[in-house]
């Protein structure tokens, strides 16, 4: 068994503090598929990916945390089930944040699917600290595989409609970030940082950290997030924003002629909308930006010897911040584009991402997460997530094939606002946009 890296440690104790539950990404199929097909699926997915048979759990003689196999059987009931909705709708999608739950230190999955619609839309809900989002691509993708060669695997004995038997016995290998070869400059990084957190950060008010940042006046903590009894309230507004697939390939050449990304424009629409709210509903001027990078080629190149089946699911992302300031004058959709696509190209070929994670190794995970809540706001005005063109490795030739993807997050402490954005060649892009309900009136995102 391996330990739990700091990083990962970062979204388990964000799971024990309340500030999220899952994430979820979906796909909708040409026609339903029968529950004792998904069973028969499962059973070869599970196998192919050890890491879907983890959880985290206490070791008996250090109490760190690790990550080890599940031991019990594993029911499909117990990671597929049937839920009473047409669509995922704004309700649903609130729903799913508020009551999908997943227990750490158990002889349980840290996933689960969900189905609508007769089993023709399939929901993967998962725990962030194990798995991110390319990783549910991948699992899709492995999915659809055996789906359409599921003809081949009909002669099963399917028995108590088990799923897994508790026989895994992959044993994961380090994080890649435990083992990254550290520069001089996180060495000083290093030294230095038990001295400021020791001597030097009680002294620093935090005022000085977060001088003209922007906020939305009317969204701020923790009543923006938590009801009074501390529980998320789970009733942010939902968009559904959608570029139809002649309408994305027209998009997507003209990002190819300004030289951006979908990805850089998704985030200039955005900016975009927060530009035109009327200055007595803001504060400050200083936007912050996420957006997640999928560090897995980098890691390939940095560390050659890192077994390749390890890097297909897990936790492996960094972050680049990009920054823009209320007042600029650049505010043309395609002139905020090329700022962003700037920075975003610096931080991409940049190992300071995966610094920012590897720091976590000197702090109190615990405590800095705890520490969230006492912010006033989030460090980060808003977040896109993109997952690309993904067609699942199906197409319409196949006996079952993706017609559309969804990808939703929920509300956090992290941002106020996130976009997470799936495309496919039949659905075109669809980004789910949530937004506090605190401040649903006064964001507005204008069609492509």
């Amino acid at each position: 068994m391996r330990s739990l890296n700091p990083f990962e440690e970062l979204y388990y104790h964000k799971r024990g503090c309340n500030l999220h539950s899952c994430f979820v990404v979906g796909v909708t199929l040409n026609k339903p598929v029968e529950r004792s097909t998904v069973q028969q699926v499962l059973i070869e997915v599970i196998k192919k990916n050890p890491i879907l048979y983890q959880n985290i759990f206490k070791s008996e003689s250090d109490n760190r945390l690790v990550v080890k196999a599940v031991t019990g059987k594993i029911q499909l009931n117990d990671v597929y089930e049937v839920i009473d909705a047409t669509s995922l709708d704004e309700a649903t999608a609130n729903w799913i944040f508020k009551s999908i739950r997943f227990s750490y230190h158990s002889q349980t999955f840290l996933w689960k699917i969900l189905a609508l619609n007769g089993g023709q839309q399939l929901l993967y809900c998962f725990d962030h600290s194990l798995l991110d989002g390319m990783s549910t691509v991948i699992f899709w993708t492995d999915f659809m595989s055996v789906l359409n060669s599921v003809s081949s695997l009909q002669d099963l004995r399917l028995q108590d409609a088990v799923v897994y038997n508790g026989d895994g016995n992959v044993v994961l290998p380090a994080h890649p970030y435990d083992v990254w070869p550290s520069s001089w400059r996180y060495k000083l990084v290093r030294a230095v940082l038990p001295f400021y957190n020791t001597y030097l950060k009680p002294y620093v008010p935090e005022a000085w950290t977060r001088v003209d940042m922007f906020n939305f006046s009317d969204y701020s903590f923790p009543k923006g997030l938590f009801d009074d009894a501390n529980n998320k309230r789970s009733d942010s507004k939902r968009i559904s924003y959608r570029i139809e697939p002649d309408k994305l390939q027209s998009l997507s050449k003209q990002c190819r002629e300004h030289g951006v990304s979908v990805t850089s424009w998704l985030a200039a629409k955005i900016m975009e909308a927060i530009l035109k709210v009327e200055r007595n509903h803001t504060t400050g001027s200083k936007i912050s930006i996420s957006i997640p990078i999928n560090s897995r080629t980098q890691i390939a190149e940095k560390m050659p010897n890192y077994p390749k089946e390890a890097l297909r699911m897990g936790l492996f992302l960094t972050c680049a911040v990009l920054s823009y300031n209320i007042g600029s004058k650049e505010t043309e959709i395609w002139a905020l584009a090329s700022i962003f696509q700037k920075q975003l190209r610096e931080a991409r070929y940049s190992e300071s991402g995966v610094y920012t994670c590897k720091v976590l190794e000197l702090l109190d995970v615990e405590e800095y997460v705890g520490s969230y809540k006492k912010q006033r706001y989030p460090s980060s005005t808003f977040e896109v997530t993109n997952l690309g063109l993904q067609d699942f490795k199906t197409t319409e030739r196949d006996l079952y094939y993706v017609v559309d993807a969804v990808f939703i997050q929920p509300q956090g402490l992290s941002n106020i606002l996130n976009v997470a954005v799936v495309s496919t060649p039949i659905g075109g892009l669809h980004a789910s946009i949530c937004i506090p309900r605190d401040i649903a009136e006064v964001v507005t995102i204008e069609e492509y």
